[in-house]
């Protein structure tokens, strides 16, 4: 992901919904925060896969699955090889489907690293055939079935993982962090501090520091630097350019800034961070 804003997913036309899996090499990158308003459901099949939503950080192995409600800011992080499939459930056909229900009265509350259920199997069992549906091409029949299974998948859900809506669930703010990632996103090249972003708001430091925390469940430094290695991942995998041209043209200034940032989050230097693969 290059601008990591709010990101719009767009859906197959012959299905109301976005499907995919995939399969994530020994180390991958760090999928910087970001959020929708679509329904994310992961389901690890097999490997695993780290999923950061907030302040809290759940690492999902063989057989296990989460749901990120929308709006909910979250990272991901491929721990080892793995074989993931990702289910993108648009906020207006999940609003269709509940007959308005979703969000206004209830939402998804599915994680197996944090609670066991008797219905996990069956859950299970409905990720497994989705993953042998999948398929650049297919059919009418083919995508009629898909779109059973899904239905068949929320009647799951709805009856088995649902929350009801309460004081304790609060929606990020969206208008805050969207102008924040912006401001990050224009200006990462360059020396960027808390101070400067601070006084785009017109707040305090102290109060624009416990926003970001409070919103994204990290400080202003740990958010700038995972921008910022995005950035440079992109130009090792898209670009011809030298090591120290990307620490110059990310806001990483020289390459031992760029090597501190790399053993601090992947524990390896950029330079096997490629021999390894992207």
């Amino acid at each position: 992901m290059t601008d990591i804003t709010h990101e719009l997913i767009e859906n197959d036309k012959a299905i109301p919904f976005k499907i995919f899996d995939f399969h994530a090499r020994d180390l991958s990158r760090i999928i910087p925060p970001h959020w929708h308003q679509n329904t994310e459901i992961l389901f690890c099949k097999h490997g695993s896969l780290r999923v950061k939503i907030k302040n809290n950080t759940y690492n999902l192995h063989s057989n296990d699955f989460i749901i990120i409600n929308p709006n909910e800011i979250h990272s991901t992080q491929s721990l080892s090889k793995n074989w993931v499939l990702c289910l993108q459930l648009p906020y207006s056909f999940l609003q269709r489907a509940t007959l308005d229900r979703f969000t206004h009265n209830f939402i998804f509350n599915a994680n197996s690293t944090k609670r066991k259920q008797p219905q996990d199997d069956k859950l299970r069992e409905n990720f497994c055939e989705l993953l042998t549906s999948i398929s650049d091409k297919r059919n009418l029949s083919q995508n009629l079935f898909l779109l059973g299974k899904i239905y068949e998948l929320l009647s799951l859900l709805v009856e088995n993982y649902s929350m009801d809506l309460n004081d304790e669930y609060q929606l990020i703010n969206t208008k805050f962090i969207s102008k924040l990632l912006n401001i990050i996103n224009k200006n990462y090249q360059n020396k960027l501090s808390l101070p400067d972003v601070a006084k785009k708001f017109s707040y305090s430091e102290a109060y624009t520091s416990r926003l970001i925390k409070d919103n994204l469940g990290e400080d202003f430094t740990s958010l700038l630097i995972s921008i910022r290695l995005d950035k440079s991942i992109t130009l090792m995998k898209y670009s011809d350019k030298t090591l120290e041209e990307i620490a110059a043209e990310t806001g990483f200034t020289t390459y031992r800034n760029l090597y501190n940032a790399f053993k601090r989050v992947y524990q390896i230097s950029p330079k096997e961070f490629i021999k390894r693969g992207l």
